[in-house]
Order: structure tokens, then sequence, then C-alpha cells
């Protein structure tokens, strides 16, 4: 990552275990209490925001987390080449949304390297799922990227892409409100045909390197409109390792078995919970879910 710092947002009981309620005063500030944890190349300072007696409101957070700035004074020496990242559950209450695929992309290998790398545990079955959160051509450079050393490994590779009407609003019928401009739909048409060939000759790049340089043979899974799971996608008994680059269609759950991991790159909190809830026998993996998990580590031996 190269001396990077995070500025990460999070309840603080989500990284204590314990809740900490605090009454507002309106002649005292409330301070949220925060620690740096340093690994390898990357610091995190983590700012932890108390539960309100009655809740959080929007503007109110907000005042509490320029709060938290303030108290990063003392961790100057870290602020240069700093990322924000907001734990899901603060978003929600901020109605926020933003692009932190810069930091998701580097914690998501770190997190793979700790998974799969470092214990030599190579997958030999993956699915990538393909999205629009960012360009198609940087999906494969980051793809291919963090899973070089895994290719000779690889017996079975899946691309999917598109977007199914199941699962999502796609396929709602909003006739009655709705008006159609032909300009306008000639454009959008245009534009989703030149996005389609564009996220097509990205895999077709993609799977004629792998071809030639490991002799691996992918398969692609075009998705367009709902279509039950060809039988060919199956891949045997093998646990599989799923890749989710934003994907917007219907989970792959009849696809999960047992041993199985699904990274969720862009940490989707809704993706989360119905993966545990429908699949709970596979792993679910996220860059803010390994986040989670190494500031409560270093907040452990910070007070042990």
């Amino acid at each position: 990552m190269g001396n990077e710092t995070i500025l990460y947002y999070v309840f603080e009981e989500t990284v204590t275990g314990r809740k900490r309620i605090v009454k507002p005063h309106f002649w005292r500030k409330i301070k949220p209490l925060t620690f740096v944890l340093e690994e390898d190349d990357l610091s995190v300072i983590t700012i932890m925001i108390p539960t309100l007696e009655k809740g959080w409101k929007r503007d109110k957070l907000l005042g509490v987390m320029q709060e938290g700035i303030e108290a990063c004074r003392e961790y100057r020496g870290y602020i240069g080449n700093d990322r924000t990242v907001i734990n899901n559950e603060l978003q929600q209450i901020l109605s926020y949304e933003d692009d932190f695929s810069p930091v998701y992309w580097e914690l998501t290998n770190m997190l793979f390297a700790d998974k799969f790398i470092a214990p030599k545990r190579m997958p030999e079955v993956v699915v990538l799922l393909l999205g629009n959160t960012v360009f198609p051509e940087e999906q494969m450079e980051k793809f291919t990227e963090m899973m070089q050393p895994c290719f000779p490994y690889i017996n079975r590779l899946t691309v999917v892409y598109g977007i199914e009407d199941n699962d999502t609003n796609y396929g709602v019928n909003n006739e009655e409100n709705y008006e159609i401009n032909p300009e306008s739909a000639d454009e959008s048409g245009y534009a989703a045909n030149e996005n389609r060939n564009r996220i097509e000759t990205a895999i077709d790049d993609l799977l004629e390197m792998l071809y030639y340089e490991y002799g691996l043979v992918g398969r692609i899974w075009k998705v367009d409109g709902y279509k039950p799971q060809p039988p060919g996608i199956r891949n045997g008994q093998c646990p599989i390792l799923f890749l989710d680059y934003g994907y917007e269609g219907k989970l792959p759950y009849s696809m999960m078995r047992n041993g199985g991991t699904y990274i969720d790159v862009f940490s989707s909190g809704e993706k989360k919970r119905r993966i545990n809830n429908k699949c709970s026998k596979i792993s679910y993996l996220s860059p803010l879910k390994y986040l989670d998990t190494m500031v409560k580590s270093g907040y452990d031996k910070l007070v042990n």
C-alpha cells in the first residue's frame, strides 16, 4: 500500500464489544475515542463514535465526526496520503455513498494474501462476478494482479456479467408513470451497448491471456434478464471462490456450498445480510469486515 493512512469511522461498540451510551449536553462536546494501528505499510487511525442516548441524527453525527478529526491532531505525523472509510452502520445514518474502491482494492489484496496465499490454499474453482462500479478494464487489472500466484492452480473459471431482473428492481413495471423519450432512449441504448461491448472486450482479453499463458479455459455466463442457472455452470464438489466486483444481479446461491468463500470487494451490507441468511455454509469476506477485524485485534492488544 505504501505508507498509506486510513481514517476509519466506526461505532465504538463494534470495536470494543461494549456499548458506551453518551447523553449530550450543550456545554460539553462529544469527543470520540481514537487510536492508531500500524500494519506493514498501512496505518489505520480509528475514530470510534459512541452510542447517543436517543440515537444519532445526521447533522449531529457529522459534527462529532469532525470532532474526531480534531482529536487526531496527535497523529498528524501519519496524515498525508490518507483516505477516509466509513463503517456501513454510520453510512446508513448519513445516507452516505462514496467510492472507497482505492482502499478496498488494497484491503482485498491483504485479506486474500492472508486467507489464500500465506497458507498456500490456492483456489481451484473461481467465479468472477463483474459489476459497474468501476471500469471493466480496472476490474480485470485488479483481478489479474491479485490472482497471479493462483492461476497455475485454477482449473475452472467462470466469468459472470450483466444484470438479472430477479433480486433487483429492474423488472418492475412502471408504465403508468413513465414516458419514453425516443432521443434519450436511443442515447441510453447506445451507451448500454457500448458498455456491454467494453465489458466483453475486457473479458475476451483476460480469457485469451489465461488460455495462452496457463492453458486455462474460462467460461462466460452472460446474464440478460432472469434466466435459470445453466446446468453446465455447476462446478463439481470443490469449494468455490466467488469474487464480487460490484455485481448487481441475483446472487448465485445454487452454486454456493460448504467450504466456499465469497469476497465482496465493495463491502455491501445488503449482500452480507443475504449471504449470512441464505448461505451460512460459506465464508463471507469483505475489505470492511477485514478492516473491522484488524481494528478489533489492534484495540485488544492496546488495552491488554
